[in-house]
């Protein structure tokens, strides 16, 4: 965020902190950041949007608002991620729609090695019978 959004919603949260709307004119607000009116109504514009900042209205540069928020977030560099390509002694990660697949294959092969298997018992058990 700009300084001047900061220095905007520092005043408003400054000026509400006993919570409420607060009235407030463009002026005042241009003042405490060093910026034009045009500025202003931007930044107003951006910290609504954000969700930091709830305005009533705006009759003639005269605002009825409050902060939503303590305080801005901390602004954190993004972070940069360097992606290695796959080294010969790591194996490829498998898909977990393969290994669904192949745990499936097992236990289909094993149930029928195993019906089969008590087929022949029941078979044997009736002819020796």
């Amino acid at each position: 965020m700009s300084d001047t959004v900061k220095a905007v919603f520092n005043k408003i949260a400054a000026l509400s902190e006993r919570g409420g709307y607060i009235i407030a004119e463009r002026d005042e607000l241009a003042a405490a950041a060093d910026a034009s009116a045009a500025d202003i109504g931007e930044a107003l514009d951006i910290l609504q949007r954000g969700g930091f900042i709830d305005i009533k209205y705006n009759r003639g540069g005269v605002y009825c608002l409050t902060a939503l928020k303590k305080r801005l977030p901390e602004e954190q560099p993004p972070e940069v991620k360097i992606q290695q390509p796959p080294s010969e002694t790591q194996p490829a990660k498998k898909s977990r729609f393969a290994c669904n697949v192949k745990s499936a294959a097992f236990l289909f092969l094993s149930s029928l090695i195993g019906g089969a298997i008590g087929s022949a018992a029941v078979c044997l058990a009736f002819l020796a019978g």
